[in-house]
């Protein structure tokens, strides 16, 4: 005896899918470029913070009280350092007695980007020239 035992599925359970369709003639393309890694640039943007050149603890720490504007004593104001900040714009790094400076544009800042009244600046290549509201010109170099 031969006995024939079949299991049949539900009509319930089949769920029809639609099938995309696929056009055989058109290209495939495959690019075989490396992508490119762009790496974001860096930009300084240091000139509204500490002076690096001032240390953190010992002498020469900053004098900055909040809330005080400090003008440099012109006797003791000595060029650090010049940079050229992305605009094209030459920037210097100015200190008097630990407190630090920036001429910036003709104008000059104390630490905290602050406008210090009655001084104004011409920053050159190698050198910068310091005036006063009196019209008193101090010219300063980076000393070696």
């Amino acid at each position: 005896m031969l006995m024939a035992v079949a299991c049949g599925q539900r009509k319930e359970n089949l769920v029809s899918r639609p099938v995309p369709a696929v056009s055989f003639n058109e290209p495939v393309v495959v690019s075989t470029e490396p992508k490119k890694i762009v790496l974001p640039q860096y930009y300084y943007q240091g000139e509204r913070y500490r002076d690096p050149f001032v240390p953190l603890i010992g002498p020469g720490r900053s004098l900055y009280q909040p809330g005080e504007i400090i003008p440099p004593n012109l006797g003791t104001l000595m060029l650090k350092g010049i940079m050229t900040d992305r605009q094209g714009v030459n920037i210097a790094i100015l200190s008097s007695g630990g407190v630090s400076y920036l001429l910036k544009n003709g104008r000059l800042y104390d630490s905290q980007y602050r406008l210090i009244p009655g001084i104004t600046g011409v920053v050159k290549k190698d050198r910068v020239l310091v005036i006063t509201s009196d019209r008193i010109v101090k010219e300063l170099t980076i000393q070696k």
